[in-house]
């Protein structure tokens, strides 16, 4: 994987090994199964885990801009 287009911040250990590891359970990801992708780099072991992710994040959302409406 090519680091240009990348965020110069980052380090290469942040996203060399995204596919590793569920973003959600941290659980090993099985390179033979299906990996299950949402987000920047956001790479899940199950269907549940990605769903368990995105409600998280829309429950993020909701609070942000609730506290920013006030």
């Amino acid at each position: 994987m090519s680091k240009r287009g990348l965020n110069s911040s980052m380090e290469s250990s942040s996203w060399e090994h995204f596919l590793d590891r569920c973003k959600y359970c941290k659980n090993r990801i099985d390179p033979t199964r299906d990996i299950y992708m949402y987000g920047d780099f956001g790479a899940y072991c199950s269907v549940d885990c990605r769903a368990k992710q995105m409600e998280l994040d829309e429950r993020a959302k909701n609070r942000k801009n609730k506290s920013t409406k006030k």
